[in-house]
């Protein structure tokens, strides 16, 4: 690694251009090329959601109907192109806030109603690369020596995503995702070793038992099974393969995404066709514990059940992490009323939530500041981008959710966790 120079720090931004590319569900969205006047170029991309938990700021398309079924994204490439970079010509990239807070001025909006979040975090992205750049330092350092966020570098505890229902699914289960957590005493090597091995056990059984192998937009297995219960016997079933101890080596996670399920004050699934009451439901998530260890509880509740949120982070917030993703969406503002009503006791946070990494940043000094845990975690529209990779180490998060060992999009953040993982190795043995 080389320290900022007195010449490279007079370095400033010299062009900004986007080009529309595809996410991993063939859906359009942004890519940057931001370059400086010493020659040095970043890229990067942003990711994309299909979900009404992604937040109340605009992700800006064309609505043509006539061409990518109104996805495409070419207003905010023009956008960039004709407005935003020349905006930011001639700026130093090391002004992180400022640069942000540029962007959004130039939008005017609460909501980013002119530029769109897609249209500002992939520029905020691309600026923060060419920081760590200038520097001479991969983004994960820089990340840690700017924000302070954590006094020692190290990698996060993975939450692998191996089976996909509910809006990830094929109508086959309720819950959106069932994972598999290893204990944090194990290093990333032997973690990301334990799921690759267990994902390839579990579609090992799943052609023994006949069902179905297909993998939803995150890359999780969808099963057809009766209940959302009988996920958790498979995944033990194949844990038991490969001499993986559940409650020992791994824990159970599940990302209910409970707003899917609530209706009429009642939450309704499969395994129980009149639905459960609040205080019912608290008991049903209790006992799936007991049965089953589940450990991380994301989204176990609808968005405005907020007593139910209440209830269970004071009767089982030692035990668990819950995990509020609708309840806070990366947001300062939810974060902090969460926070305040004691509603959860982990925050996840995801690129494509906020409008610039500035507010990203934001959300997770306010979680920090109430010792909750953080989660940097992937969205449904991945790109080949890493960036998210470098962003859980140099923040010190917790945890880090990037879906299965399974798919491009999903392989290229674990593939840099494992150069990460080495460089922080030699830097250990090197001090």
């Amino acid at each position: 690694m080389t320290i900022i120079t007195a010449q490279s720090n007079q370095a400033t931004i010299s062009n900004v251009c986007a080009r529309e590319i595809l996410d991993s569900r063939g859906v359009p969205t942004l890519e940057c090329s931001l370059t400086l006047n010493n020659g040095i170029v970043v890229v990067t991309s942003v990711s994309t959601a299909n979900s009404e938990k992604n937040s109340d700021l605009l992700e800006l398309r064309d609505g043509d109907p006539q061409r990518m079924l109104g996805l495409g994204v070419q207003k905010a490439v023009d956008l960039i192109n004709s407005r935003v970079g020349p905006a930011l010509v001639g700026k130093s990239p090391l002004d992180q806030e400022e640069m942000d807070q540029a962007l959004l001025t130039l939008d005017g909006t609460k909501n980013l109603n002119n530029l769109g979040a897609n249209t500002t975090m992939v520029v905020s992205q691309a600026v923060l690369k060419a920081a760590a750049l200038l520097y001479g330092w991969p983004p994960y350092y820089y990340l840690f020596k700017k924000y302070n966020l954590t006094e020692v570098l190290a990698m996060p505890t993975m939450i692998y995503g191996v089976i996909d229902g509910g809006k990830h699914g094929t109508d086959n289960l309720n819950f959106q995702e069932f994972q598999i957590i290893p204990a944090n005493s194990l290093s990333f090597n032997r973690s990301l070793e334990m799921a690759v091995s267990l994902f390839k056990a579990l579609g090992k059984i799943l052609k023994e038992k006949g069902a179905i192998r297909a993998v939803g937009p995150n890359g999780g297995y969808t099963p057809n099974l009766y209940k959302n219960t009988d996920a958790f016997d498979l995944l033990n079933e194949a844990a038991r393969t490969i001499n993986l101890v559940i409650g020992r080596d791994a824990f159970f996670g599940t990302d209910f995404d409970a707003n899917s399920f609530f209706h009429n004050g009642r939450y309704k699934i499969k395994d129980r066709a009149d639905g459960y009451t609040g205080r019912e439901w608290i008991d049903y998530l209790k006992d799936l514990n007991r049965a089953y260890g589940i450990y991380a509880f994301e989204d176990p509740f609808a968005e405005s059940d907020l007593a139910s949120w209440q209830t269970f982070t004071n009767e089982f917030g030692q035990n668990a992490r819950i995990i509020g993703d609708s309840l806070t969406r990366t947001n300062v503002l939810m974060t902090e009323n969460a926070i305040k009503e004691k509603a959860a006791n982990t925050l996840i946070v995801k690129t494509g939530q906020v409008p610039t990494m500035t507010n990203l940043i934001e959300a997770i000094k306010t979680a920090r500041k109430a010792n909750w845990q953080v989660i940097v975690s992937n969205r449904e529209g991945e790109t080949n981008d890493d960036l998210i990779a470098d962003l859980a180490v140099g923040v010190g998060a917790d945890f880090g959710k990037f879906g299965p060992p399974n798919r491009g999009e999903r392989i290229a953040k674990y593939n840099r966790l494992l150069q990460i993982s080495d460089e922080l190795q030699r830097i250990t043995k090197n001090a």
